[in-house]
């Protein structure tokens, strides 16, 4: 035996005390058996060298109390309990056991060269690629950094031999934030990659772009989250919450695009017709905190709209009988045509969707073509479409919960569907939250139907994971 098969035979014990049952069944710790290999390794080694492990110097002085090892060297690793001691060492025996010093200078004699030989190639291929990588080499005239309020701090970029300026990354206070994807345009134009609302003021002046006082201001990256928010009313999810109770997010972390004015409103505030009352703040920064990017909303949820045209109140419907559609397939053209022509960068996230409130009080009422199957045609027959529309992206879902005076067939029902939608088409489907069913016992209701603030937040932590999924499903 040797210290590391003990080490090892210790770690792969029967019992948390060894030989005794009644302690229970040992699990074995990665770590210590990580550590008996090692050391099997290191003995392995040390036998092919003629080399002797032993743990203490008393050890080591009775291995040389027998005559016949004393010309083989020996090597103490853990005197006193401690890797560091000062007594460890490989020692030889001369008249009595002594460090080997001689051994150390005939190993440094063969490691030190090989190390020299190293390093020296190592400076050399530094030295080329310090030669080889310039401004010349790469076509770059100058590199411009422009400061920037908010996140990230700065866009970082270069300008090449034809005056056109390149997004290359840009920095936030998160080193893991720091990279972005960029696009090309000119100089002159470079409010394309930095959308102010009101126009981007500033020129190059030397070898930098110098933004005005009120552009720094407002500005923001050219790369964001896009999230279509469709198929949808439910509770009034993206409205009718307090603004004062969303989260607070800094300027230029989450936009709302506007049809009205076909626009993009900042949603760190409620000005300018933002819907800060709603779950797309929280849904922006827990976006932002797993991901570094920031958030486009492309929200045409309607409120009191439904799946099923049987189902469908004052508020139309998104079925192949209803108004909606037709509005969204413009709303959308007029949000991408804005976005494109702002040549700003974005990755298209997925669609969010709460929905089948309708639906649950339509079977509630009894209302004829109105059941759990015709629900679920309806909702999978309208998500065909809207891929039609925006391309087959993933759906995150917003199960449906209850009135605060409690649950009913008609939405137990279209919870059911929601969650045989989600597991009949898994990697394409997530129902990404769950709890609105607590929201009356959490007091997170506004009345019977309405999500509170509150529970507005709560929705929008299901950012988080359904980022992870956008990106990973690139």
């Amino acid at each position: 035996m040797t210290q590391g098969t003990d080490q090892l035979i210790q770690a792969f014990r029967d019992y948390v005390v060894d030989g005794i049952p009644s302690t229970g069944e040992h699990e074995p710790v990665k770590a210590d058996i990580r550590t008996a290999a090692n050391l099997m390794g290191l003995e392995i080694a040390a036998a092919q060298a003629g080399i002797q492990i032993v743990a203490t110097v008393a050890d080591m002085t009775a291995f040389y109390a027998t005559v016949s090892n004393r010309d083989q060297l020996v090597y103490v690793n853990n005197n006193n309990g401690s890797a560091s001691d000062a007594a460890n060492g490989v020692y030889e025996y001369v008249g009595g056991a002594r460090i080997a010093e001689g051994f150390y200078a005939g190993v440094a004699s063969v490691v030190q060269p090989l190390v020299d030989e190293v390093q020296d190639n190592a400076d050399l291929v530094a030295d080329a690629v310090d030669g080889m990588v310039t401004a010349d080499t790469l076509g770059i005239e100058e590199t411009i950094d422009i400061p920037l309020k908010g996140y990230p701090q700065h866009l970082v970029l270069i300008k090449d031999e034809s005056d056109r300026s390149r997004v290359v990354r840009m920095v936030a206070d998160d080193p893991e934030a720091s990279n972005y994807p960029g696009a090309s345009t000119t100089a002159a134009t470079l409010a394309s990659l930095i959308e102010t609302g009101g126009g981007i003021t500033g020129g190059v002046v030397g070898d930098k772009y110098v933004l005005s006082a009120s552009a720094l201001d407002n500005a923001m990256p050219g790369c964001f989250l896009v999230w279509f928010v469709a198929l949808s009313q439910s509770q009034s999810t993206t409205s009718g919450g307090n603004a004062a109770l969303a989260p607070t997010i800094p300027a230029g972390m989450a936009f709302q695009f506007l049809r009205s004015s076909d626009r993009l409103v900042d949603l760190s505030s409620d000005a300018d017709g933002a819907w800060r009352a709603s779950y797309m703040p929280a849904w922006a920064l827990a976006a932002y905190e797993a991901t570094g990017l920031p958030s486009i909303f492309i929200n045409r949820a309607v409120g009191g709209s439904a799946q099923l045209d049987a189902a469908e109140s004052s508020n139309g419907s998104w079925g192949v009988g209803g108004t909606l559609r037709a509005s969204y397939e413009t709303f959308y053209d007029a949000a991408m045509a804005y976005l494109d022509a702002q040549k700003i960068n974005y990755i298209a996230a997925g669609t969010i969707m709460t929905n089948f409130e309708r639906e649950a009080t339509a079977f509630d009422e009894l209302t004829v073509g109105v059941d759990a199957a015709a629900a679920k045609a309806a909702l999978l027959a309208n998500m065909t479409w809207h891929d039609g529309v925006v391309g087959e992206l993933p759906y995150f879902h917003v199960r449906l919960g209850r009135e605060s005076t409690g649950d009913t067939a008609g939405y137990a029902a279209m919870r059911a569907v929601q969650e045989e939608i989600a597991a009949e088409n898994r990697g394409r489907v997530h129902l990404i939250h769950i709890n609105a069913l607590n929201f009356p016992s959490e007091g997170w209701m506004d009345d019977n139907v309405h999500w509170s603030q509150a529970g507005k937040n709560d929705v929008g932590l299901a950012g988080k994971p359904s980022a992870l999924i956008a990106l990973g499903a690139r």
